[in-house]
């Protein structure tokens, strides 16, 4: 599930799906289980927001405890987080989507990942998982497109890899976490705009 390769045939739980099949939040647990597969589990990449929807989901129904409440008591408040708003799907956390964080906020997760999970020499993330997320799991040449400043050339644990020690992960409107742990660089951005692709052209002949 962290490499996207359950065998989805299409992104689903994204906005346009989500309205466009008029499924309501009630029944997403059992829209995401009744989706279609067409290929085995593991075997191919495909970004999509149901995989870390159904560990949110699997997470809470184990611990009896929200997802979005665990990071923040574990991890966010740890690293000094101050304000975090996000959105419910019926009783879960989305997982993949929905989360508000200051921009401060978003650099100190970065910052927590380029130092191998510790904060203020403390260790909050193992260093071990930190490595796995950011390390190659999975080549995925057919969605890395050549003419992006940062081609998703392959696929960590929900982190992409790219070119020249880069690994980032994007989302909706241009938010980017960006790494490379060789030159100690980590650049985050918050932006509005819906073209993605534009946002990272600022950086282009920065990285």
């Amino acid at each position: 599930m962290l490499t996207y390769s359950c065998g989805f045939d299409k992104f689903i739980l994204s906005r346009k799906d989500i309205n466009l099949n008029d499924v309501e939040e009630k029944d997403f647990v059992s829209y995401v289980l009744n989706a279609n597969l067409v290929g085995e589990a593991g075997q191919k990449y495909l970004y999509n927001n149901a995989e870390t929807f159904l560990l949110s989901v699997v997470f809470q129904e184990l611990t009896k405890m929200n997802l979005a409440d665990f990071l923040v008591e574990n991890v966010l408040k740890k690293i000094e987080a101050s304000q975090l708003v996000w959105k419910m799907y019926d009783k879960y956390f989305p997982g993949a989507t929905g989360v508000s964080i200051l921009p401060k906020d978003l650099f100190n997760v970065g910052l927590l990942i380029l130092n191998k999970g510790k904060w203020k020499n403390k260790q909050i993330v193992s260093e071990e998982f930190v490595e796995q997320m950011c390390s190659v799991q999975m080549e995925t040449p057919y969605a890395a497109k050549k003419e992006r400043v940062l081609p998703k050339n392959a696929v960590g644990f929900v982190f992409h890899i790219s070119r020249d020690g880069y690994v980032f992960k994007d989302g909706a409107n241009g938010q980017y976490l960006i790494i490379n742990f060789e030159k100690k660089q980590l650049i985050t951005i918050v932006s509005d705009e819906t073209d993605e692709t534009k946002v990272l052209e600022i950086l282009r002949g920065v990285l």
